[in-house]
């Protein structure tokens, strides 16, 4: 895995990208009650796609 990141979604992306990164985010504090995030890290994915032409 890349930063925690499946062999299956890097395949995945790179179905419909030329290239990808992942970061990984620390430090957030989600709001007390939060329901979609509870961690205080995150894997952000930046992907990358040639220009066509």
């Amino acid at each position: 895995m890349v930063g925690g990141f499946e062999r299956w979604r890097q395949r995945l992306l790179l179905e419909h990208f030329d290239s990808f990164q992942v970061h990984v985010v620390r430090g957030l504090t989600p709001p007390p009650g939060c329901q979609y995030w509870w961690s205080d890290s995150m894997a952000v994915v930046q992907a990358r796609r040639a220009p066509e032409g």
